[in-house]
């Protein structure tokens, strides 16, 4: 053979090994690719339904928490047409509420979201509201307004909704709109 048909062959061999490996090769990523693109899927599923949910579970907290913040600042409207103690009695319902649906939920929510939470929880039980509550609830009809009055703070029930309450409700209106995308 001549030395030019031994080049051609060469290069010839050459580029169809060259074109098998290629195609091996291409063949091995398109598998891991594949695969990988179903993982990815499967995840993003998974994902955006954990998301969907903890956008849900934390629009809940919000709207129990404005509950509670309304409920409490009605503790010192005058003429509401209800006694405080129908009123502290229902702020105290809305604050078991607050925690029982915080606790049932707690996974959804960040470390600062827990923090804030169950230091409100915590607080709220310290101050005079939880007790007062209690003192209504185990002193029947028998209650004077004067009574009623000294039980109520309200340096403690604004130190409450704006201390306490309205931070945690600022800090889920941040952490939902992150999670819809909108901030």
């Amino acid at each position: 053979m001549s030395l030019l048909q031994n080049t051609l062959l060469f290069f010839g061999s050459a580029g169809i090994i060259a074109w098998l490996i290629r195609s091996i090769i291409k063949s091995y990523l398109d598998k891991d690719l594949e695969a990988y693109k179903a993982k990815l899927k499967q995840e993003t599923i998974r994902f955006s339904k954990l998301y969907g949910t903890r956008a849900e579970v934390i629009a809940k907290l919000y709207s129990k928490l404005a509950n509670l913040k309304e409920d409490i600042s009605m503790c010192y409207v005058k003429n509401s047409g209800k006694t405080n103690k129908e009123i502290i009695l229902k702020a105290n319902n809305r604050l078991s509420d607050v925690n029982k649906f915080y606790s049932e939920n707690k996974l959804y929510f960040t470390k600062k979201q827990c923090m804030l939470v169950e230091n409100m929880i915590i607080s709220c039980r310290k101050v005079n509201f939880s007790e007062s509550a209690k003192y209504l609830k185990s002193q029947g009809d028998d209650i004077s307004t004067k009574e009623e009055e000294n039980i109520l703070d309200k340096n403690v029930t604004e130190e409450m909704i704006f201390g306490m309450i309205h931070p945690i409700m600022e800090q889920l209106e941040k952490d939902f709109r992150e999670i819809l995308g909108i901030e």
